[in-house]
């Protein structure tokens, strides 16, 4: 090694004025291209799972918004009349929240147990109940989140001898 190399430092060997090369820059961007290309339609790709991902939980949130107002319902006064519950058998309403319009409906109806299996079906009814089913549904009924509940009878409470629908 030369004396004078050792003397002159690193500023004398990085001090080149040629620059790069084009071969050496097409190199460059063709590793760029192939590095940031997918990682772009990564992040595109994720979006778009987080957007559907926020609206399924917000419809799961009003599905079970509409039946926890069942529940407080029938443990409220008046809730119960004679023998049927003070809830109309089907309800729908739309609710936007963001850019998402969702569409809400509620069915409802006496359920029995027989054998294990609940149903309409009332010979043999070991449990009675009033079944409430909530869908929430959005982008014109191709997504939906179903919820159902059972809301047990009071014992002062004489069920019905038949049911035409039992949604759970």
């Amino acid at each position: 090694m030369d004396v004078d190399s050792a003397q002159r430092g690193p500023e004398r060997l990085f001090s080149r004025q040629d620059g790069l090369s084009m071969l050496e820059v097409v190199i460059a961007a063709a590793i760029l291209v192939v590095v940031l290309v997918p990682a772009s339609s990564l992040l595109t790709s994720s979006s778009g799972f987080v957007t559907k991902a926020k609206a399924q939980v917000e419809a799961a949130h009003l599905a079970s918004g509409l039946l926890e107002q069942d529940r407080a319902s029938a443990v409220s006064s008046g809730y119960w009349s004679a023998s049927t519950p003070d809830l109309a058998d089907t309800t729908a309403v739309d609710q936007s929240v963001g850019s998402l319009t969702f569409s809400l409906t509620q069915v409802g109806g006496w359920c029995f147990e027989v054998g294990g299996t609940w149903g309409t079906a009332t010979e043999g009814a070991t449990e009675t109940g009033y079944g409430v089913r909530a869908t929430v549904s959005w982008q014109a009924g191709t997504q939906s989140v179903t919820l159902t509940t059972l809301i047990s009878t009071p014992p002062f409470i004489t069920p019905p001898s038949s049911s035409t629908s039992c949604p759970i």
